[in-house]
């Protein structure tokens, strides 16, 4: 129910009434007629006498069809009336309830099809899980009689997200910092992954119970009617890792693979993530019952041939058929389940990490050439777009921002608290922003660290009021993943900035981007980093014009040295910029680089823009 059965039907009638000439159609008929009719709307013969027969049939009983004298007698009359029309009829066959009525309707529909040149379309519904289909069936004058079945099935998990994201007033007004609308927020429930993986995580069922189950209908109400506090705990939902797994061997590397996260994950005090790859792992666990293993699916394959065998001495060709199919399924996931291990033995997928040496290697080139020719380039003038400023050390862009006013976006290499003399004027209205974890604990972090020591007690006291927004098995966190928390406006010591923006992004805080190991991210784990990054600037841009900041400094989150999305990832933070700073009252936006080749990616970025 609620697949949006009839609204297809109403389409594709529409749609042939208006080229009712090229379908050679005289009329269309809805039956049971709607229970509003309208009384403005010319009386039609031929479709009172159709309401007419399908109300009878529709109430009854017994078989009625050839023996009421009224049916009788309005077959008859419609057997004049259709005779040389050209008509379709659509039909809701869920409205013939009773055996009675559903054996009433069969002969009306076959009534229909020998007296008229007719087109029936059957609406029907069948149970849930096998969908629902339209049933359509022609005949002329002639006795050639075609069917034609649809299945129409709920949406799928992603196009369900999409239609719940269009609709949603969180996604539409920009409320949400995760998702500003419905691509992304469909992008943010369901990565762009293999195709042929298997979805085997809780996760997605009940996201996809929450948003109305792919019933057109039901998604959009759940998403009009949903309130705050329920979009934040479907948010949450959202944010929690996937799972996607073919075979035993796969999924015991993802196990691995989450172990490591988890740990790394509590190292960084990121609880919330430690918590939810906790029950990740505790639910793969589950999962392993459920795949066979390589020895396993081997005599499966054995028994099945045997059975085989026997089934065709026997005669028994229907039972082969299906053991034939069995088979062959068995055989592929013997198949995977070899690829598995092989790739597992060559060290964790060869051909992945070939295309990322190979993706490095292109980059690394390019970045050369662009510091090479970055001096004579940024002295060119193309006559378009804003022409940087050298001072200094640094570079400036200017990036529209309307109302006739700009935000200089400068590029430099250095700290975040470089951008700010200590006791400059602009001091009170500046900020810094930090990348943190979810305890918002600077201490062993790369950027929080220095800026302890500048801050002084009066920083550690005004970190330990910070509010926690949730508790975990690990601890308090104060704030999650993908968010921001403001610490200010204040005088801490010799810090150069009043504000401090802490954000949690999606890479380990404790060490320095250029420091950490070099392996490249998992489709799933990018696409989870580039979602928690876009929602992360967007929450530090929101608190910057809360504060009323005029200059903000911060460096661009992006992956571990070595990991060939670093560029991905470090435009997609600019543009993330570019786009939000016109909703802030800043006046500049200082963008520091721990290397010239970074700061040469950024400057390559703001000059095409």
């Amino acid at each position: 129910p609620h697949c949006g059965k009839s609204s297809i039907a109403s389409v594709v009638c529409h749609y042939a009434w208006k080229r009712r000439n090229k379908f050679n159609l005289e009329a269309i008929y809805w039956l049971p007629a709607f229970d509003e009719r309208d009384p403005d709307q010319d009386s039609d013969s031929v479709y009172d006498l159709l309401c007419f027969c399908a109300d009878m049939l529709q109430n009854a009983r017994m078989n009625i069809w050839d023996t009421t004298e009224d049916l009788l007698r309005c077959q008859e009359r419609l057997e004049r009336e259709l005779e040389g029309m050209k008509i379709a009829v659509v039909i809701d066959k869920r409205k013939f309830q009773t055996e009675a009525a559903q054996v009433g309707l069969q002969k009306f529909v076959t009534f229909l099809l020998h007296v008229a040149n007719a087109k029936i379309i059957l609406i029907e519904a069948r149970e849930p899980s096998e969908g629902l289909s339209l049933v359509s069936g022609f005949t002329g004058h002639s006795t050639r009689h075609e069917e034609t079945s649809i299945e129409i099935s709920p949406l799928s998990f992603k196009m369900t997200a999409l239609l719940f994201g269009e609709h949603c007033k969180f996604i539409a007004n920009g409320g949400c910092p995760a998702a500003h609308n419905a691509a992304e927020f469909a992008d943010l429930l369901e990565p762009n992954l293999h195709a042929d993986a298997a979805v085997t995580t809780q996760r997605r069922s009940d996201l996809y119970i929450q948003m109305g189950e792919g019933l057109p209908a039901a998604i959009i109400e759940a998403a009009l009617s949903i309130t705050k506090n329920e979009f934040m705990d479907l948010i949450g939902r959202a944010i929690r890792p996937e799972v996607f797994v073919d075979s035993l061997t796969s999924l015991e590397m993802e196990i691995e693979r989450r172990t490591t996260e988890q740990l790394q994950a509590v190292d960084d005090k990121n609880y919330l993530r430690a918590q939810y790859l906790d029950e990740l792992l505790e639910e793969m666990e589950m999962i392993r019952l459920d795949f066979p293993g390589l020895d396993e699916l081997k005599e499966q394959e054995e028994t099945m041939k045997q059975e085989l065998e026997e089934a065709f001495q026997n005669r028994r060709y229907d039972v082969a058929n299906d053991l034939k199919r069995e088979l062959i399924a068995i055989k592929k996931k013997i198949m995977k389940e070899q690829r598995s291990i092989k790739a597992s033995e060559n060290g964790h997928h060869n051909d992945h990490q070939q295309e990322a040496s190979n993706k490095a290697d292109v980059l690394s080139n390019k970045i050369e050439n662009m510091v090479m020719n970055n001096h004579s380039k940024h002295n060119e003038s193309n006559g378009s777009g804003s022409k940087p400023q050298w001072t200094g050390n640094s570079v400036t862009y200017g990036v529209a921002c309307g109302e006739h006013r700009d935000c200089s976006f400068i590029v430099a290499v250095g700290e975040v608290w470089e951008a700010f003399p200590l006791e400059s004027p602009a001091a009170s209205s500046s900020g810094i922003m930090c990348w943190t974890n979810e305890c918002c604990d600077l201490e062993d972090t790369w950027m929080g660290e220095p800026l302890l020591e500048f801050g002084g007690s009066s920083l550690q006291n005004e970190l330990s009021h910070l509010p926690a927004v949730s508790e975990s098995t690990y601890g308090s966190v104060r704030c999650v993943t993908g968010n921001a928390v403001l610490v200010g406006p204040g005088k801490f010591q010799d810090l150069p900035a009043a504000c401090l923006v802490l954000a949690v992004g999606p890479f380990s805080p404790s060490l320095a981007p250029e420091l950490e190991d070099g392996s490249s991210l998992t489709p799933d784990a990018l696409s989870y980093a580039k979602s928690m990054l876009r929602s992360s600037y967007r929450s530090s841009m929101v608190l910057a014009s809360h504060a009323k900041l005029h200059s903000l400094s911060l460096c661009l989150a992006i992956p571990p040295e070595g990991s060939f999305q670093r560029a991905e990832c470090l435009q997609l933070g600019l543009q993330t910029l570019v786009e939000e700073v016109p909703f802030a009252h800043l006046r500049e936006l200082h963008i520091m680089c721990p290397s010239g080749e970074e700061a040469s990616m950024v400057m390559d970025y703001l000059q095409s823009q």
